[in-house]
């Protein structure tokens, strides 16, 4: 404790320390609509908040916080360092999920039952802890603990033969890693070696104790399924002790080479029981039970090893090739082998050029060649340009819904019109379709977006940012009907808008006003519309301290599920201190 303590008076003598606190109260006025849309969408609560909070004691501590209160993700950062003791670096991370949009896996939506099937209210929870020791010197030992836990509840279903039925179910995992190492680093490269462990759990329960018909509409042979009591248990346990080694090393001038290394052996322990009673039916026997019960208890442990190689060579000037190995050994046997070459010919223009092999065996096979070109254009000190293009062809593919002979092309561009206006322009395309023996899938989409940052006389009374951006989607995948062992079609359109702006107005005495706000309209298989406009404002009251005040109103509808659409008006007041 005395160490601690010592370390952290360390941090912050001899230093100019600053921070500020934003503190604020948030409630809702008139919340019309579906709650669990809002929630799963916006999920902004009512009360006390800690906005936002920091302190900067030089370049030795630095702390800073938000959302704590209630929000739905909430976050804490501390970086300490001093040249005697090291360093500590702190991460957390607290996110609310919330996910119980009524339509979405509801079979049951024409009886006008709004029940989602997959949905969940669960919390997330992230920290991170890295500890450095000793002063800054070529030798680095460290140590460092990762957490990574989330429980909750929600809906599933309990699927057996010719019925699904929506049932309870609570969820709650944890993962622990620990890792410790040293690392050397010298001005012609760096050494690194690393030892630890992560430590998993996973226990999920099913169950109800209440009759339920399921989502079946008709009798099965003239007998009704039905489902009287559950009770399902899903725990597994598992663990990975790992070795990893890292290095990077320049033998002359113009040769880099480096890479990593990383050897585990994790396993699992896996325990699974069931209990349930009603009316089932087994479809292979053409038999009817009135209760079930499974107990399964299975283990699995695999050796997983991966690396990383990767060699740049720079044999005249303004060139440079790279090429990069990475392989996977574990459930997929997967390899990349990647060639790049970068070239200066001019000092305004960039190009670059390079093809990408990927394969994979094990559950399943991919073969993939993927080749790729683009340049970097700078012809005035004020406008950049920025140009890719990738073209991928497959005889294999993983999964059903894989890309496999897809073309992308990106292009950016960004002009500096004035010292106080700058302007942003983005493209993206993405084609792929798929051959026959791959199964047929199309996938198109484009994105194209502008965006505007105007700051007149250094935006001191005066600032705009602006960006708009349009989406089309366009898919169609070929698939087989499970009840009808018939080919289907699936297909999803989408075509939308996005715009947001805000405007930080300077007032006198310091105050300041921001107004603006953003919208999202977008049309096809499942048109949406989301507006939310929002005006702040800031107010001196002392010399360390402003009154604070916000106004949003959101608003959302679908016109296919007009069910779904909710609105509503939100305030916050707080005050802001500053040091």
């Amino acid at each position: 404790m005395r160490a601690a303590i010592s370390f952290f008076a360390a941090c912050t003598l001899a230093a100019q320390d600053t921070g500020s606190v934003d503190l604020g109260y948030r409630w809702n006025s008139d919340l019309r609509g579906s709650l669990d849309t809002y929630r799963s969408i916006v999920n902004l609560g009512e009360g006390p908040r800690v906005l936002g909070f920091h302190y900067d004691a030089g370049s030795k501590l630095h702390v800073a916080a938000g959302g704590w209160g209630g929000d739905p993700a909430a976050w804490f950062r501390l970086d300490a360092a001093n040249a005697k003791w090291g360093r500590v670096r702190v991460d957390h991370r607290d996110t609310a999920y919330f996910n119980a949009m009524p339509s979405f896996a509801n079979p049951l939506l024409d009886r006008g039952i709004f029940l989602n099937q997959r949905a969940f209210d669960s919390r997330r929870r992230y920290s991170d802890i890295e500890v450095e020791f000793g002063p800054r010197r070529a030798w680095k030992p460290y140590m460092g603990w990762t957490r990574d836990s989330g429980d909750g509840r929600g809906v599933t279903t309990f699927v057996s033969d010719a019925n699904e039925y929506a049932v309870a179910n609570t969820l709650d995992d944890r993962t622990n890693a620990l890792r410790g190492g040293i690392e050397y680093t010298h001005t012609k490269g760096h050494l690194l070696f690393e030892q630890g462990g992560y430590f998993f759990s996973d226990d999920q329960r099913v169950f109800t104790a209440d009759r339920n018909l399921g989502n079946r509409r008709t009798p099965l042979l003239g007998r009704t399924l039905f489902l009287a009591d559950l009770l399902q248990t899903y725990n597994v346990d598992g663990r990975n002790n790992y070795s990893k080694a890292a290095a990077s090393w320049q033998p002359a001038d113009w040769i880099d080479v480096g890479g990593n290394w990383i050897y585990g052996r994790p396993s699992n322990d896996i325990r699974y029981e069931q209990t349930n009673r009603g009316l089932f039916v087994d479809l292979s026997k053409l038999l009817f039970a009135d209760q079930q019960s499974l107990r399964w208890i299975a283990a699995a442990q695999r050796p997983h090893t991966s690396g990383t190689f990767r060699a740049e060579l720079r044999p005249v000037n303004k060139l440079r090739i790279v090429e990069t190995l990475y392989a996977d050994r574990f459930v997929w046997n997967q390899q990349q082998q990647q060639l790049d070459a970068i070239a200066d010919p001019a000092k305004w223009l960039t190009v670059r050029g390079g093809h990408r092999y990927t394969w994979a065996t094990g559950a399943g096979e991919l073969k993939r060649h993927t080749w790729s070109a683009g340049a970097t254009v700078r012809p005035h000190a004020r406008l950049s340009l920025f140009g890719d293009v990738e073209s991928a062809r497959a005889s294999k593919i993983l999964f059903r819904s894989s890309l496999g002979d897809a073309d992308k092309l990106r292009l950016r561009a960004r002009y500096q019109a004035m010292a106080n206006l700058a302007l942003q322009f983005n493209f993206g395309l993405l084609d792929n379709k798929n051959p026959p023996q791959l199964g047929a899938f199309e996938l198109k989409q484009h994105q194209s977006s502008a965006a505007i940052t105007w700051a007149p006389r250094g935006g001191g009374r005066f600032r705009l940012t602006g960006d708009y951006a349009r989406y089309a989607t366009r898919s169609n995948l070929d698939y087989t009907i499970p009840e009808l062992r018939q080919p289907g079609l699936s297909t999803f359109r989408e075509n939308a808008h996005s715009l947001s702006a805000l405007a930080d107005i300077g007032l006198p005495h310091s105050a300041t006003l921001s107004l603006g706000g953003s919208s999202y309209i977008s049309s096809g298989s499942r048109p949406a519309h989301l507006y939310q406009p929002q005006l702040r404002a800031s107010i001196p009251t002392r010399k360390n301290m402003h009154l604070l005040a916000e106004y949003r109103w959101f608003g959302f509808s679908q016109p296919f599920y007009l069910y779904e659409s909710f609105r509503s008006h939100q305030f916050l007041l707080g005050m802001k201190l500053l040091r």
